[in-house]
């Protein structure tokens, strides 16, 4: 049975939460990431999806203009690919 979004998601949180990252789960209007994550100064955002799962064309939509604000913006659908965007921010 494929792992469902929800569960990656908070496994993810939990090892940012762990590792001293905000987290901020966004509620906002339809289309937006999941979850923002700061970190010295970064923002990234993440939308999660389950293994195999796809953004919807909103969502596609809504990342890039993000992205064309400079922005990090990505999709994910499994743990070990969002930690690595993760420790990506761990710059100093």
């Amino acid at each position: 049975m494929p792992q469902r979004e929800s569960a990656i998601e908070g496994k993810v949180v939990k090892w940012a939460r762990d590792h001293g990252y905000l987290t901020v789960k966004l509620q906002l209007s339809r289309g937006w990431p999941d979850r923002l994550f700061l970190f010295n100064g970064r923002a990234v955002f993440i939308e999660f999806k389950q293994p195999g799962g796809r953004a919807t064309v909103m969502q596609e939509i809504i990342i890039e203009r993000i992205r064309a604000q400079g922005i990090k913006a990505f999709v994910c659908d499994n743990i070990v690919e969002a930690i690595a965007i993760l420790e990506r921010m761990d710059w100093p």
